[in-house]
């Protein structure tokens, strides 16, 4: 399996493997909203907003249609993400 680390600065980062979830909040910066997204499942920080984050990330954005703060993880199936 894999997933795609799709940082603010516009570079995506293609990962083999599963990832833990602390791991996923580490990168994210925080707890996570999974939110259906073209070509699978966008993780996100889930109070990017009540945070004051301003960090606009367009290319998770355009995937999901709607405004994404901070960093996102692009999970092709939930079962790339695991419990740790």
């Amino acid at each position: 399996m894999t997933y795609k680390v799709i940082n603010v600065n516009g570079t995506v980062e293609e990962k083999d493997g599963t990832i833990g979830l602390r791991a996923a909040q580490k990168i994210v910066g925080g707890y996570m909203e999974v939110i259906r997204a073209q070509g699978g499942f966008l993780l996100v920080d889930e109070e990017a907003r009540v945070k004051g984050r301003t960090d606009l990330n367009e290319t998770a954005s355009h995937l999901v249609g709607q405004m994404i703060l901070g960093n996102a993880i692009l999970l092709k199936k939930m079962g790339t993400l695991k419990g740790d």
